[in-house]
């Protein structure tokens, strides 16, 4: 049954990928468009795939998993690279934004897609924040930099 896990998250992930890939390769599209789309695939689908996984492969008493180590941490182990990954895409894509007003509707959106995954224990808002606080430090010193010259 391990195996047969493994392969279910190996499917599933290079899906996934694939459709970031297309995104990430769109050059028709903004660095905001963009992001708004990785944000939007990453919550529908990794939201998909751990329900999927969990409807699978664990058993639930009141809705929580029997033993939370039951698949041996595979599926933490995969969201957090998800996570990761995504947070890198993040990383890359807000250091192009320039305007404050994209930058706090990504902000909003990427706050949504954490406490939607939260549902399934996956909350990363905490790891975005930072983030999106240098991004805006960043706007900040470089306006007021430009405001001295």
């Amino acid at each position: 049954e391990e195996e047969l896990r493994w392969m279910f998250l190996s499917c599933r992930d290079s899906w996934l990928q694939s459709a970031l890939n297309q995104v990430v390769g769109n050059h028709s599209l903004s660095s905001y468009q963009q992001l708004c789309k990785i944000i939007d695939i990453v919550r529908m689908h990794t939201f998909e795939i751990v329900t999927q996984y969990r409807a699978i492969f664990l058993d639930y008493i009141s809705g929580q998993e029997e033993n939370v180590e039951a698949d041996g941490g595979l599926l933490f182990a995969w969201a957090n690279r998800r996570i990761t990954s995504a947070s890198e895409l993040m990383a890359v894509g807000l250091s192009k934004i320039k305007e404050g007003g994209q930058i706090a509707s990504l902000l909003e959106k990427v706050m949504y897609c954490g406490a939607y995954l939260g549902r399934e224990g996956l909350d990363f808002r905490g790891v975005v924040t930072s983030l999106f606080e240098t991004r805006v430090l960043s706007l900040a010193k470089h306006g007021i930099a430009v405001a001295r010259e």
